[in-house]
């Protein structure tokens, strides 16, 4: 953030130095383009999953007041965003630029508790706490831009090209189950898997022209870019405790895979199916959640994004 704040500094500094020394400027062959904006991704199969997975408690619910406290939440889906970009102008009307956005990063945290009577009559609590995160690097982009002046000052440019997009998706889902009997489970499961894809980009800008090295922008950019295959690993780890509270048995056990979409059996539901992530070394085609529909999980990180900044002719 420190930065980010001496970077805006410097380029307003620059902005009033060029807009002072730039009125009878030849045209520049380069320009530095900064925005600032907000935007959109749909995220796909991680919220997907968490919309699904809360609903399966939706019988519960409505059939056993009490028996479910709390719900899965999706992840948000809006960001503040900032880009800079190089670009080569190549002619008046037709230019070519290299981008790099900012980092995104999305979490979430959501709790749900799941209690149901054994034919003892006695309860069973399973408090679950799941908090996934996405990351995406700062994505890289090239474009081509084509201008066309409307008014004495107004121009309007069109734009499309390739974005490189590299994105991590992390989940922890602690879990603390509280049995008939009083003895206690409690365990950790950690999900870390990586992904990366080309993606495609196009939009459209009005510029404003206040002379031949200074122009406001005003952005609008769309992103189809969706990273279909994501390798890691998952991390387990629970420990056991009788009764009294006495630890009993620790186990740790780690794999790698891919990541998987699919439909299963829900673990503590009775006849209820929901959409669930996996990682798996190979395709899951049986297990005990019944999977159907399996193929790879995916990210979607397609959306939209509108920027304010400055172009600034640089030489």
């Amino acid at each position: 953030m420190e930065l980010m704040m001496k970077f805006r500094y410097w380029l307003a500094f620059l902005s009033v130095l060029l807009f002072c020394s730039s009125f009878s400027a030849a045209q520049t062959r380069f320009s530095l383009v900064f925005g600032e904006g907000f935007g959109s991704i749909k995220v796909g199969d991680l919220n997907t999953t968490l919309v699904s997975t809360n609903a399966a408690y939706d019988g519960l619910r409505k059939s056993v007041p009490g028996a479910v406290a709390g719900e899965y939440l999706p992840m948000p889906t809006r960001f503040r965003d900032w880009q800079a970009e190089l670009r080569w102008n190549a002619s008046r009307r037709l230019s070519i630029g290299i981008a790099v956005s900012a980092p995104l990063y999305f979490s979430n945290f959501s709790s749900l508790t799941h209690t149901q009577f054994h034919q003892s009559g006695l309860p069973q609590t399973m408090n679950n706490v799941l908090a996934p995160d996405i990351h995406v690097f700062a994505p890289m982009s090239l474009k081509l831009f084509y201008t066309v002046p409307i008014m004495t000052k107004i121009n309007i440019t069109a734009n499309g090209g390739i974005g490189y997009y590299r994105a991590r998706i992390e989940q922890t889902w602690s879990f603390v189950f509280r049995n008939p009997d009083e003895s206690t489970d409690v365990g950790e499961h950690h999900l870390s898997v990586i992904g990366k894809h080309l993606g495609y980009e196009g939009g459209i800008a009005l510029e404003y022209v206040f002379n031949k090295r200074i122009s406001l922008l005003m952005a609008g950019d769309w992103r189809l870019a969706k990273i279909k295959s994501f390798e890691g690993s998952e991390l387990h780890h629970i420990d056991i405790f009788d009764g009294y509270g006495v630890p009993q048995e620790s186990s740790d056990f780690t794999y790698d895979g891919f990541l998987y979409h699919l439909i299963g059996d829900a673990y503590y539901i009775w006849g209820v199916r929901h959409e669930k992530l996996i990682l798996s070394s190979s395709f899951p085609d049986y297990g005990v959640d019944n999977p159907s529909g399996q193929r790879k999980a995916f990210l979607d990180l397609g959306g939209f994004t509108f920027r304010i900044g400055l172009k600034i002719g640089l030489f």
